[in-house]
């Protein structure tokens, strides 16, 4: 039987073969294997291992054959990934898709919410191992107040169970009881490592509060970037307030479920919740202009929404703006592989990448990734040609762990989950971990860095495949 698979999706099992013929864009067309959701920032990784990546050259991303279930069932007799993004996927052009939405995890499955972010990821798995019901209304213990959806408290319809639904998170990040003796219900299992940097506007036209120190823009410190982010400047530094010499410098926040979020508040020391960072910055024209602001923060790792943000008809003047961004993610769209968010913005004259300033190496860095051949600091984030991860970058203090995470009693013992396991959590030899599996996740613009000790978040060495640590979300 014929059938057509939508990017996300992996090919059809013995037991079942679902026909669709939608255009092609992320989201399964069938609904068996390894079911995966969560993270945004490698949600189209996990479309690779699913079948079919995104971007334009998503077609080609598992070149060897050995990760896409269409090809390794037949040699391996593995099981393949089913993958659902984070956000209603949408064909190229069309826009941002829908935050708050339902999908069917599984044949004959109620509906759920999708996970949007690494934390919710990793609620809905723990919701699943509980019997709890699972929705975005309900994230974190309390009702979602950016979700107009919500009910107080959520009805059933809103919070279905997922018992037996969800079997990985992607996850950017790790919970707040990572670590914590007792909470073992989640294991955490890197496959990559990412950075986390910043997006810039400078406008092209300097004013006398901005456009006079667009170099220093791209190299704040992370006392800066604290200060940006706190409670106390409300998301707008200025000059006299420890900012830049002339430009006032605000803030632009991410949606409360992006694990990108909570490292990036861990790294620079105002906490590791999203909420309060949202909280921190909510007053600000990026969340709540009438060209795109979102008061729910902005789905993270689109470069386009941003640029269109911050240069809209309506939007205030007279300042610079930044938002924290998978260095991965920019990397992996521009080499074609994840789907175009980042060009447009890329291409918008005064936006860039920042690269914050930790130390003497990240100091001499003008992009927190490399380019060119052989591969060298790139000149600008305009660069033409193949990116890559910046192994100096990667390896700093805002290098991060990127993470499979997995029920642990699905990890070991009679009732293991064996397919899981050797995709996953075998080591060297997992299929995403062997030096083809690697090679892939370097298109998406992931490293394999694991020597950072991170004393903020808890991750400190480790290797591909393997346990880090647990945790109870």
């Amino acid at each position: 039987m014929a059938a057509a698979v939508l990017a996300g999706a992996s090919c059809m099992s013995l037991a079942a073969a679902v026909t669709s013929t939608a255009t092609a864009h992320a989201d399964p067309s069938w609904t068996q294997n390894i079911t995966a959701g969560g993270s945004d920032t490698i949600q189209d990784l996990f479309d690779c291992y699913a079948g079919l990546a995104q971007g334009t050259n998503g077609p080609n991303c598992d070149t060897n054959g050995k990760l896409n279930y269409a090809n390794a069932a037949v040699a391996d007799g593995v099981q393949g990934v089913n993958s659902w993004d984070a956000i209603v996927p949408t064909p190229a052009g069309q826009g941002q898709g829908a935050q708050w939405s339902a999908y069917t995890p599984t044949l004959g499955a109620p509906s759920i919410d999708r996970e949007n972010g690494s934390g919710a990821g990793r609620t809905a798995l723990e919701d699943s191992l509980t019997a709890t019901g699972w929705s975005e209304c309900n994230v974190s213990g309390g009702v979602s107040t950016t979700n107009p959806a919500c009910a107080s408290p959520p009805s059933a319809t809103q919070a279905p169970s997922t018992v037996g639904e969800i079997d990985v998170a992607r996850s950017s990040s790790v919970g707040s009881h990572f670590g914590v003796a007792g909470d073992t219900n989640l294991s955490y299992i890197p496959i990559a490592t990412d950075a986390v940097a910043y997006a810039y506007y400078c406008p092209t036209t300097s004013t006398t509060t901005s456009g006079n120190d667009c170099a220093a823009l791209g190299h704040l410190t992370v006392a800066q970037l604290k200060a940006l982010y706190d409670g106390t400047h409300g998301g707008v530094l200025t000059p006299t307030g420890g900012g830049l010499a002339h430009d006032t410098v605000s803030a632009c926040s991410l949606q409360t479920g992006s694990g990108t979020y909570q490292f990036w508040g861990a790294e620079i020391g105002d906490g590791t919740s999203q909420a309060t960072l949202l909280s921190n910055v909510s007053t600000d024209a990026c969340q709540n202009a009438a060209d795109g602001g979102n008061t729910a923060g902005l789905e993270e790792n689109n470069l386009n929404i941003f640029a269109s943000t911050v240069t809209g008809g309506s939007f205030p003047t007279g300042s610079d703006w930044i938002v924290p961004v998978s260095v991965g993610q920019v990397v992996g769209q521009h080499n074609g592989y994840g789907k175009d968010r980042v060009s447009t913005g890329l291409a918008t004259g005064g936006i860039g990448i920042g690269v914050p300033d930790t130390d003497a190496a990240t100091l001499a860095l003008t992009e927190p990734f490399d380019c060119g051949s052989p591969l060298a600091n790139c000149a600008n984030s305009t660069t033409a040609g193949t990116w890559a991860p910046d192994h100096t970058y990667y390896g700093d203090q805002f290098g991060r762990y990127l993470f499979a995470v997995a029920a642990t009693s699905v990890l070991s013992g009679l009732h293991a989950n064996r397919p899981l396991v050797a995709f996953f959590d075998s080591g060297a030899t997992s299929q995403v971990c062997t030096a083809a599996g690697t090679a892939v996740s370097a298109l998406f613009g992931f490293d394999q860095q694991y020597s950072n000790t991170d004393g903020l978040t808890g991750e400190s060495g480790g290797s591909c495949g393997t346990v880090l640590g647990t945790s109870n979300n």
